[in-house]
C-alpha cells in the first residue's frame, strides 16, 4: 500500500515500505485523527508507527527516535496521504468541555437509592433531609408517564437552561432534577467542605458504554443498583456528594452532545429520564429520534427507552408515531413477560384511543436489541470511559 506522509510546508515523504495493510476494525477514514511515533531514522528513510503498524518512508526532513507526531488522514484507497499537524488545531469550545465532563459521567442509577438513605439518617442536617426528600418526591411516578411525559422531559435536568432563559413568574423551576442537584451539592459541601472523592469511575460497574450520548446508540437497560450497606453520616455524604457531580456531569455532557448537532443528520437526542417506580426510583435511559420520512405531509419520530423492573426483567421499547398512528415494538429477554405484554396489548389501544392515537402494530420479540454503534475505531479516542 502506498502512503504518503506530508510534512509542513509541504515537505513529503515518499514510501518506501510499509507492513501488511490494517483489518478492519484498523481502516482509515478521512478525517480521522492519529498518534504516531517514530522508530528509528536512517540517512533519508525514517521509521514510524501507527496503532501498531510500521510504515518506511522516504524523507529529508529530520525526525527524533521516539519523537510523538499528530497525524491527520488526507487520503485514503490504493494511496494513502497522511498529514503531518505540527500544530494541532485546538478544540472547539464545545468539544473541549465535552472532553472534561465525558469522562466524569455516571448514571443517576446509584444516586437514587443513596438519597433514599440518606432522608432516613437521624442525624442528618434538616436542610439536607428536606432538600433530599424534595428532589425524590418531585419525580414523577412511572405509572403517571404516559400523561405528565412533556412534565418529566422538562423536569429531567436537560432544559434548565433553557427555563431559565425563558424564565417567567409561571415558571417553576423548583422540580428540576438538574437544579435540585446542584443545590443539594451545594448544601452537602457547605456543611462537609472536604473534597476528596471517594468512588473511582474506573472501578465502577455502573459505566455503561452502551448508554453514553454518541449518534448509534440504543437505550440499554441499567443494572439494578446494589445493596447499600449502613453508612455513617460521614460516610454516606461523601458518596452522595461524589455521585451528585458525576450525575451532573453526565447531563451536562448530554447536553453538549445536543449542541454539536448537525442539520445534515435526523435530529435525536437521549436524556435519562427520573422516574418513580413501586420500588423506588429509578432513571430510564430515553432516545428521542426523527425518523426517515415515509409521507412528506407528517412527521416521522420514534421513542426508544430500557426499564429494569424488579418482577418482569430487562425491557426495551420503541414507539414510532406518525401522524396519529403508533407502532410499538417490545422486547424482553423474559418469555413471561412477553405473555404479560402480549395480555395488555388491548388495554393499551383503548388507551390510546382516548388519547386520539391508533395503535397500528404491536410487535413482541425475545431478546434485547444490540447497539448499531460501530466502535471499532473508539479505541483510537483519547477520552477513556
Amino acid at each position: 500500500m502506498a502512503t504518503e506522509l506530508v510534512i509542513a510546508q509541504n515537505l513529503r515523504l515518499n514510501p518506501v515500505s510499509s507492513e501488511p495493510r490494517p483489518g478492519r476494525s484498523q481502516e482509515l477514514y478521512i478525517g480521522q485523527l492519529l498518534r504516531a511515533v517514530v522508530n528509528f531514522q536512517n540517512a533519508n528513510e525514517v521509521s514510524i508507527n501507527i496503532n501498531g503498524q510500521n510504515i518506511n518512508a522516504k524523507t529529508s526532513h529530520h525526525f527524533t527516535p521516539g519523537e510523538l507526531l499528530e497525524i491527520k488522514v488526507a487520503k485514503t484507497g490504493e494511496s494513502t496521504v497522511l498529514q503531518v499537524i505540527k500544530d494541532p488545531v485546538p478544540l472547539n469550545t464545545l468539544n473541549q468541555a465535552l472532553l472534561h465532563y465525558l469522562p466524569r459521567q455516571l448514571p443517576a442509577t446509584q444516586l437514587m437509592p443513596l438519597l433514599s438513605v440518606m432522608q432516613n439518617q437521624e442525624n442528618l442536617p434538616e436542610p439536607l433531609r428536606t432538600q433530599a426528600q424534595q428532589l425524590l418526591q418531585s419525580i414523577i411516578p412511572l405509572n403517571d408517564l404516559p400523561q405528565k411525559f412533556q412534565q418529566a422531559l422538562v423536569q429531567s435536568g436537560y432544559f434548565l437552561e433553557a427555563s431559565l432563559l425563558n424564565f417567567n413568574k409561571q415558571s417553576n423551576l423548583g422540580n428540576d432534577f438538574k437544579g435540585q442537584c446542584l443545590q443539594l451539592l451545594a448544601a452537602i459541601q457547605k456543611n462537609y467542605p472536604d473534597n476528596s472523592s471517594v468512588i473511582t469511575i474506573a472501578s465502577d460497574h455502573s459505566v455503561q458504554k452502551e448508554n453514553l450520548p454518541l449518534p448509534g446508540v440504543l437505550p440499554q437497560p441499567y443494572a439494578r443498583p446494589a445493596p447499600i450497606a449502613d453508612l455513617a453520616i460521614d460516610e454516606l455524604l461523601p458518596l452522595v456528594r461524589d455521585h451528585l457531580e458525576h450525575v451532573l456531569a453526565r447531563i451536562t455532557a448530554g447536553q453538549l452532545t445536543h449542541l454539536l448537532h448537525t442539520n445534515n443528520i435526523p435530529y435525536s437526542v437521549m436524556i435519562d429520564l427520573p422516574v418513580n417506580t413501586s420500588e423506588q426510583a429509578d432513571i430510564i435511559p430515553l432516545l428521542i429520534k426523527e425518523e426517515p420520512e415515509r409521507n412528506a405531509q407528517e412527521s416521522n419520530w420514534s421513542i426508544r427507552f430500557a426499564v429494569n423492573l424488579e418482577h418482569l426483567g430487562a425491557i426495551q421499547a420503541k414507539l414510532t408515531l406518525q401522524g396519529d398512528a403508533l407502532d410499538v415494538q417490545l422486547n424482553s429477554e423474559v418469555a413471561s413477560t412477553l405473555e404479560i405484554l402480549q395480555e395488555n396489548a388491548a388495554d393499551f389501544s383503548e388507551l390510546l384511543k382516548e388519547a386520539g392515537l391508533n395503535l397500528r402494530s404491536w410487535h413482541l420479540r425475545q431478546g434485547l436489541e444490540e447497539n448499531q454503534l460501530d466502535t471499532a475505531n473508539l479505541k483510537l479516542l483519547d477520552i477513556k470511559v
